[in-house]
């Protein structure tokens, strides 16, 4: 936590300039850059590791990997830093946090950004394959958008990503919340429903101009935990503490720096005023000791009144709905003024050197109805048409990419949906009337030949007049499945300051914390679907030749107990080839590819199947950390109801081979007439152990 401390500081930082602070906190901060630099970012690649260092940190880890958050961080840490810097007449400090911000900005955008998707990954693995976790968490969204790491429409891009992909809840009184992640099971801490994660969404809206989507965000969580919740007022949730200090800090900034829009930095003695009204609101006010901020609008006349408690050089952003401004005045004189586009509205811009108070009377022509995001469908290589009505198109951004060929004509642009299958962001940039503006959006590409595809690869249910040819895979087998949490994992772990699952291959450090240590895994359920000395057939009816003995399954893993991959000779052809798979994963693996099973054919052609949790790979047990938060009971399998949007609509075939004990029945639909020559099982997941224990080859009646 002590980056957030760090953090905190430097917000207070900006809001006063207090030469007292800077006196001490320069130093600290200088410190502190050096050790995250030192600890997090040894390979000086520009981003960081995240070390424990949010609230719901507890039980997630990154094993040595670079993410979003301490980047984050370390982004306005070293902003901070360089404006301190230069006030103080230090170039060489100035200019060495100008390149560690370049480098920070260069890491983030080649390492964490997902260009054709619009937002940051999750984390960046070490060692291993180097991949980018795609499936990120709250915090991967909002602490860019606040650090300022990316840009406005970037920030319009990334927020998306929490509307589609987590958990949405909509409160019985209005407003909605978002989960914090998909990663499951939901063990305690990685997927909550936290109000102080929800404050700073709602800040990262606010920031990038969204005030309906923020506000919406920041009401639910508000009427949830001070109306309808364990004590009047409270600002927390169940899992904290009442009035926990993750939660008011953000619901402070998000009110006063992101509802009411107020920005300071008066270490370069300049406050932004950027309001984020709700488009429907009318009225709205606020007085806190730094500041009083007040506003009204009527048909034709808006009014903006700003007071602050210390001198600074305004600039004012203040948002009309209309497509005519007729006049701007400022303390009762006409103002210089300029127009800017704002989200489906236009913002007035108004610069005041060394002002406490401003006076804002804006007149307007006929108001206009805000244009709200609009939400768009289509299908891979349909050519869509999408309308702005009166206004004048001036361009078209696509920063993901989906577009081919734009066509602007009058009040419409035109173009082929040439982009992936997913939710994308396009920004257009009109003129309405005399008023520019930017119109967001947001476009889902659906893929139902693909889906087709891909579907037709698999058999939904085992025919039945099926037969099978089961492989004898028994010189491969090189463990005993019940010890696969008795082992140490102890290579090759990264050589840093990290968090990484403990030496069991089972256990968070929290797990420790808990008393609670690996299951103990059995196979006393083999017995029952034994078919004669070694058949075993699932209850799905697909059978695999089973070994009794110190050798039942073949494992793989990265960590050197066992080997990287296997290959096992098949040399039949047939309709479909099923497998029973059998290991350990964990929460930090979600949704990427823990292992591949390929297809080796004769003549050289392969396919192949990749195993990904929660899609059709689940660890062998249960997965319990006796937390004591409430609800964490029930929240230890990924059959826990309250964790099933994290789940695929149908759930992956298991096989209960006994206590503590399953495994997945997948299936491969195999090319006709083709003998297929082997078949390899890899594993490409760190921190896992993914193995095989039958093969077997499906004909068709």
């Amino acid at each position: 936590m002590q980056t957030q401390f760090f953090d905190q500081i430097v917000e207070e930082y900006r809001w006063t300039a207090d030469p007292e602070l800077i006196k001490f906190f320069r130093e600290a901060l200088e410190l502190h850059l050096i050790w995250i630099r030192d600890c997090f970012d040894p390979d000086g690649d520009g981003i960081y590791e995240s070390y424990i260092n949010t609230w719901p940190t507890d039980s997630q880890w990154y094993n040595g990997g670079g993410c979003a958050e301490e980047t984050s961080y370390a982004y306005r840490g070293h902003l901070a830093a360089r404006d301190m810097a230069r006030n103080a007449g230090d170039k060489k400090a100035e200019d060495y946090h100008n390149q560690m911000l370049g480098k920070i900005t260069k890491g983030f955008f080649s390492k964490l950004w997902i260009t054709d998707k619009g937002y940051a990954g999750s984390y960046r693995e070490q060692g291993g394959h180097e991949r980018l976790h795609t499936d990120p968490w709250l915090y991967s969204i909002f602490l860019p958008v606040d650090a300022g790491l990316v840009t406005a429409e970037q920030s319009i891009e990334s927020v998306y990503y929490t509307e589609w992909a987590l958990q949405n809840d909509r409160m019985p009184y209005g407003g909605r919340q978002v989960w914090a992640s998909n990663w499951i099971p939901g063990i305690w801490s990685v997927r909550e429903l936290w109000p102080g994660d929800n404050y700073h969404l709602a800040l990262s809206y606010f920031l990038a101009g969204l005030p309906d989507d923020g506000y919406d965000i920041f009401r639910g969580t508000f009427l949830r935990t001070a109306f309808n919740h364990l004590s009047p007022g409270n600002l927390g949730g169940v899992q904290g503490g009442l009035d926990f200090g993750d939660c008011i800090h953000p619901f402070a900034r998000t009110l006063v720096s992101g509802l009411f829009g107020y920005l300071p930095d008066y270490p370069n003695n300049k406050v932004k005023i950027a309001p984020q009204f709700p488009s429907a609101w009318n009225n709205a006010s606020i007085e806190v000791p730094d500041v009083k901020i007040a506003f009204t609008r009527n048909k034709t006349k808006v009014n903006y009144s700003v007071r602050l408690a210390k001198t600074a050089n305004l600039e004012l952003l203040l948002p009309v709905q209309t497509s005519d401004v007729k006049n701007v005045m400022l303390n009762g004189k006409k103002a210089d003024w300029k127009l800017k586009p704002g989200i489906g509205c236009s913002l007035v811009f108004i610069e005041i050197n060394s002002a406490t108070n401003a006076e804002v009377v804006i007149e307007t022509g006929k108001s206009s109805s805000f244009s709200a995001i609009e939400t768009l469908m289509g299908n891979v290589g349909d050519k869509m048409k999408i309308d702005v009505g009166d206004a004048q198109i001036i361009s078209v951004k696509d920063p993901q990419g989906i577009f081919d060929s734009v066509k602007v004509e009058k009040g419409s642009f035109s173009a082929k949906l040439k982009g992936s299958k997913g939710f994308h962001t396009v920004i257009a940039e009109v003129m309405a009337g005399k008023a520019p503006q930017w119109r967001v959006f947001r476009i889902r590409i659906n893929d139902p030949a693909g889906d087709a595809r891909e579907a037709d690869r698999y058999v939904e249910k085992v025919p039945k007049d099926a037969t099978f040819d089961s492989i004898n895979i028994l010189g491969k087998l090189n463990a005993d499945i019940t010890t696969i949490y008795k082992q140490q994992y102890l290579s090759p772990r990264p050589n840093t300051v990290s968090v990484r699952l403990g030496t069991d291959g089972y256990s968070p450090w929290t797990f420790w914390h808990w008393k609670k240590f690996s299951p103990e895994i059995k196979t006393d359920q083999v017995n029952s679907m034994l078919d004669g000395s070694n058949r075993l057939v699932t209850p799905q009816g697909v059978p695999f030749i089973w070994t009794e003995g110190e050798k039942n399954v073949a494992f793989t893993s990265m960590w050197d107990n066992y080997p990287h991959k296997i290959e096992f000779p098949v040399g039949k052809s047939g309709d479909a080839i099923w497998f029973l798979v059998s290991g350990s994963t964990n929460v930090m693996q979600c949704q990427i590819a823990n292992a591949v099973v390929r297809l080796n054919y004769e003549d050289g052609q392969t396919d192949s199947l990749e195993l990904v949790p929660p899609v059709n790979y689940w660890n062998l047990s249960t997965i319990d950390s006796h937390a004591t938060a409430p609800g964490q009971g029930s929240r230890t399998d990924y059959t826990a109801e309250v964790d099933r949007f994290c789940l695929p609509a149908k759930l992956p075939e298991t096989v209960r081979l006994g206590e503590n004990c399953r495994a997945m029945l997948l299936n491969l639909k195999m090319r006709k007439g083709t003998v297929l020559k082997s078949v390899t099982l890899e594993a490409l997941s760190q921190e896992v152990v993914v193995g095989l224990i039958g093969i077997s080859v499906m004909k068709s009646p």
